[in-house]
């Protein structure tokens, strides 16, 4: 049994530790070899990340890196225009709210603050300030001057406004309005007594003021009664109903500063409460009437017709000589001035739909 056995038996460690590293070489090899693909794949998205970093660095050198910094794009401010650009002062943007008349965004009242604000600081301080009330005056590059008494606007003046676009200025104001004899443009707001007046200096510029208080030859019209002292007013202007003042603006009519669909609050802010209500009138729901001078009928609380019933002829006719025709109709809003004497002879002036 034993004679195919060796007569020596040899040691073969050292043979079995070669082998081994030949088999781990050679498994060592093969690895590499399958794992290259993906050790390349890794370079390249490393370097695309690395690229991608250092180009935000560029843009955004603030950018901090390995932070997260959510963004609110609410809070990032956005760029405010300059008053340089905004303020245009030979066309003065003109603005109304709740009756107060705005000129490139100041009004009476405003403080010294909010004109710099809105016009920037590029003025000079007025020295005379005789006979213009103020204590205070800022001349913004000899186009527009500021007075202010106690810290509050009281006047803007316009030295040099464009006269198209004083023209179209007028034009386009939809309240009480008119060219005076001495071709003097006033555009006013009882809620506020607002005004503002255009004339022509001596060498052809037009000036364009803004003002609160009340221009006595603005107040001379035959349509006003001229209350200069009343408690809590520098003074104060009633529409007189026998001399209603016509006006248009944007293919609407306008009665002493009313037009069709205007609320009747505004009816009893110009007139008063001295009223009666009618509810059985003709294409209304209800009539407010103010004696035997005036009636306003309303639908759903908008002003339907304007009644005035006892004008003085000689007035409007004066008036209707600016227009043509005696009745006047816009196309575009269906709206009509009408004129017709009662059975007492009395000239009636209505603003209506036409039918």
């Amino acid at each position: 049994m034993n004679k195919f056995l060796p007569s020596e038996l040899k040691d073969l460690s050292e043979s079995k530790e070669r082998v081994m590293r030949n088999v781990s070489n050679s498994l060592a090899q093969e690895t590499s070899k399958r794992k290259w693909p993906y050790l390349l794949m890794t370079g390249i998205i490393v370097a695309c990340s690395m690229l991608f970093v250092f180009r935000v660095v560029l843009d955004d050198p603030q950018a901090e890196m390995g932070k997260e910094t959510p963004v609110d794009i609410g809070d990032v401010p956005k760029e405010k225009e300059s008053p340089s650009d905004i303020a245009d002062l030979s066309k003065p943007a003109f603005t109304v709210e709740l009756g107060k008349f705005y000129l490139n965004g100041v009004t009476m009242g405003d403080s010294l603050e909010d004109v710099v604000e809105r016009l920037g600081k590029d003025y000079t301080l007025i020295d005379d300030l005789d006979g213009t009330g103020a204590d205070m005056g800022l001349d913004y590059e000899g186009k527009l001057i500021v007075f202010l008494y106690k810290d509050q606007v009281e006047t803007l003046l316009f030295t040099d406004v464009d006269s198209q676009y004083g023209e179209q200025l007028y034009r386009d104001y939809g309240g009480i309005k008119f060219v005076s004899e001495n071709l003097m443009r006033y555009m006013y707001s009882m809620e506020n007594s607002y005004l503002i007046k255009m004339e022509l200096d001596g060498d052809g510029k037009l000036l364009v003021r803004l003002m609160q208080n009340v221009d006595p030859n603005f107040a001379s019209h035959p349509g006003f009664k001229y209350q200069p002292e009343v408690p809590g007013h520098t003074a104060r202007i009633l529409l007189d109903p026998t001399q209603p003042i016509l006006s248009d603006a944007n293919e609407k009519f306008y009665l002493h500063g009313l037009t069709l669909g205007d609320p009747q609050a505004k009816v009893t802010q110009y007139f008063g409460d001295d009223y009666t209500t009618q509810y059985e009138v003709e294409d209304a729901d209800y009539a407010f009437v103010y004696g035997d001078e005036m009636e306003f009928r309303f639908v759903l609380g908008k002003l339907q017709s304007i009644r005035f019933l006892k004008v003085d002829e000689s007035y409007f006719n004066s008036v209707l000589a600016g227009y043509e025709g005696v009745d006047l109709y816009s196309e575009e809003t269906s709206q009509m001035v009408s004129t017709e004497h009662s059975e007492d002879g009395d000239l009636i002036v209505s603003l209506h739909y036409a039918k």
